[in-house]
């Protein structure tokens, strides 16, 4: 066999095996005969090509292709590929199930009976679709609606549930915290209605001051330009302060305030010795207004002060005589001659009629 012919026969199986692959991936078998069946939903929740297609537990088929509906852009269309050979009856309903905890996807197809003949339904025919229910999904039955049990289950509960919220003395926990929600809708409803006689009485003041709000904003608006230029002070200020040597004043300050602390302990100091002689000198007046020492004698003797004004006074004359005719009191003779005899002066002091 020429090598051409075997490239060729390898050619084409590849491309056969590519072909089936890519249509058993949209859901196609091709190696058995299939029937298409249409489901049209308005939600399909994320249900993709190629999941399964279920009848009582049994894959069946799959899904082939997914679009949006062309005569009805709010609902999805969805097209099933079905081994031929199974038989479906036309009120067949196709319910979009969850298939494990990982959200998987798949369709279950659920026959309201048998079918045979003319009433089976044909390649090409509508499913009635939905997605099947979180409560059905627990006890629904196998036709695919929610069965009796569902209908029991869930009367018998509300009908317990009535019962133990009406009883007041119920102990059930269920029971006890409708009556305390009960309780704090009260409670609700009469704090709303005290908010409300509040609101209403304080209206007016509300409104006094919302008035009082908008005329102090009318102010700071008429005041803007003022209040701009106040700012623009204070940053001026603010850099001035930033760029003074504030460092260097506050050690001048320490130095000063230090000089100032000497000073004044000095001064403290002085004051204290002023007034240690001060309460020497005011002992020293006390003594001597008490007549105690010779300085008090002195000063409270009358007599003895009018004797040292005369004791004073002719001490003035004589030292006055003294000088005015001293060879009155001093006679020097070198030659032997004798003193002339003293004659008294005219005007003198001694004699003063005025004295």
């Amino acid at each position: 066999m020429a090598k051409e012919i075997k490239v060729g026969i390898f050619s084409i199986i590849g491309i056969a095996i590519l072909i089936i692959g890519y249509q058993f991936l949209k859901g196609i078998n091709v190696f058995s005969a299939s029937t298409q069946y249409f489901v049209t939903y308005e939600d399909v929740d994320f249900l993709s090509v190629s999941n399964p297609v279920m009848l009582h537990g049994m894959q069946v088929g799959m899904v082939q292709e997914i679009i949006l509906h062309p005569d009805d852009p709010g609902k999805v269309l969805v097209k099933l590929n079905l081994s031929k050979d199974i038989k479906l009856p036309k009120q067949t309903s196709a319910l979009i199930v969850s298939t494990g905890l990982m959200g998987g996807k798949a369709i279950k197809l659920v026959p309201n009976g048998r079918c045979s003949g003319t009433d089976c339904a044909q390649s090409g025919d509508y499913f009635k679709g939905r997605k099947q229910g979180m409560f059905e999904g627990m006890f629904g039955g196998s036709d695919g609606s929610p069965s009796n049990m569902i209908n029991s289950q869930m009367g018998g509960f509300i009908d317990t549930l009535a019962t133990h919220i009406s009883d007041p003395n119920a102990q059930h926990a269920i029971a006890q915290s409708f009556h305390r929600i009960q309780g704090i809708l009260s409670n609700l409803e009469l704090t709303s209605q005290k908010l409300d006689r509040l609101m209403s009485l304080s209206s007016t003041k509300m409104s006094g001051t919302l008035g009082n709000f908008e005329s102090i904003s009318a102010n700071l608006a008429s005041n803007n330009q003022a209040l701009n230029a106040i700012i623009a002070n204070f940053n001026q200020f603010s850099q001035n302060l930033k760029s003074a040597d504030i460092a260097g004043a506050v050690t001048l300050s320490k130095e000063m305030i230090a000089g100032s602390q000497n000073m004044i302990a000095s001064l403290q100091t002085t004051v204290e010795e002023s007034a240690k002689t001060f309460d020497q000198l005011n002992t020293l007046l006390e003594k001597v207004s008490q007549g105690d020492g010779s300085l008090a004698q002195l000063i409270n003797d009358k007599q003895l002060y009018e004797q040292l004004q005369g004791v004073s006074k002719n001490l003035e004359l004589l030292l006055q005589d003294f000088r005015l005719n001293p060879k009155r009191y001093v006679n020097v003779s070198v030659f032997g001659k004798k003193q002339k005899k003293y004659e008294l002066p005219e005007n003198d002091p001694a004699f003063d009629q005025n004295k």
